[in-house]
């Protein structure tokens, strides 16, 4: 099972129990009593961290980056799903029907965004401090994208026309936000929402993906990834284009997630094959590096100390 299916059954099925919206008193015991149960070494405010969900064991590992010395963990989540980092290096993980903000180095949260419906990935405005957020499934069945302006408060919802799943969101440096997912006969789309935009727009893609993966800008291409492939394709965004420009092979991923691409290395996470391996990046190949010991690891994301 790819890993966006598996998060996406574990969400529908849990969360009418387990995952409704907090009101704020029961919110903040909540995030004292998960302050509790996580941990942080000393080490970790000095350091760039790699925050590694770990859906099937319901915490988030945080290791030194490059190294991967753990760290710490951060506990009394549910099926954490994809992550994103601000300019403060402040991380957002999704899991429920939420996202929770922690600071760098932190174990308890400092924000908690809430919405109805289930997000798997997010992204920051780099321009706004805008979060935005893939919703696979909502009470009618379809997606949507969640955007919290300043990263606070309840979000706008956006749909794409004939998008039913949506898989991940990426800004640009400019502040555009592009969304991946299929149609109801699982055919790919990408579309756009530009800045100061009200409404997305269809991207049409040269490339054909077996199973759509996390969507992330690499500085100056659209980054996509193919589960199935263990690909990622760089594509050079044109109007209501997109042009590849080039490919990424991630030797031995089995089923990568949310990867992160951070300056000229790519770290990917393993659904399947229970690790995390960096590639170097464009280049890809045999990973570099591989940090085991986990169970469904899904999201990664890199935040750098003194940001």
């Amino acid at each position: 099972m790819f890993c966006s299916v598996a998060l996406l059954a574990a969400s529908a099925c849990a969360a009418p129990a387990t995952q409704s919206p907090l009101p704020n008193a029961p919110e903040q015991a909540d995030s004292q009593s998960s302050a509790a149960r996580s941990w942080m070494s000393p080490e970790g405010r000095g350091h760039d961290l790699l925050y590694v969900s770990d859906s099937g064991a319901d915490r988030v590992s945080v290791y030194s980056y490059p190294g991967g010395k753990p760290l710490g963990e951060l506990t009394g989540l549910t099926s954490p799903g994809g992550e994103c980092v601000d300019k403060a290096g402040d991380v957002f993980v999704t899991e429920g029907k939420r996202i929770r903000e922690y600071a760098h180095g932190g174990t308890s949260p400092i924000a908690t965004l809430h919405q109805s419906t289930a997000p798997v990935a997010c992204s920051v405005d780099p321009t706004t401090g805008n979060v935005a957020a893939a919703n696979q499934i909502s009470k009618r069945g379809l997606g949507s994208v969640s955007i919290y302006s300043g990263a606070r408060g309840m979000p706008a919802t956006y749909t794409v026309k004939d998008m039913y799943q949506y898989y991940a969101v990426a800004y640009d440096d400019a502040g555009n936000l592009f969304v991946d997912g299929v149609t109801s006969k699982l055919r790919f789309r990408l579309a756009e929402l530009p800045k100061g935009g009200k409404s997305f727009a269809r991207v049409t893609v040269d490339q054909r993906f077996v199973v759509p993966g996390n969507v992330q800008w690499d500085g100056a291409n659209l980054a996509i990834g193919d589960q199935a492939s263990g690909t990622i394709y760089r594509f050079a965004i044109a109007g209501r284009r997109a042009m590849k420009t080039g490919s990424v092979t991630l030797g031995s991923a089995r089923d990568t997630c949310q990867f992160w691409i951070h300056d000229k290395t790519v770290i990917g996470p393993n659904f399947s094959g229970a690790n995390v391996m960096y590639w170097n990046y464009p280049a890809g190949g045999s990973p570099t590096k591989t940090i085991g010991g986990l169970r469904k690891p899904f999201g990664v994301a890199v935040s750098v100390a003194g940001t």
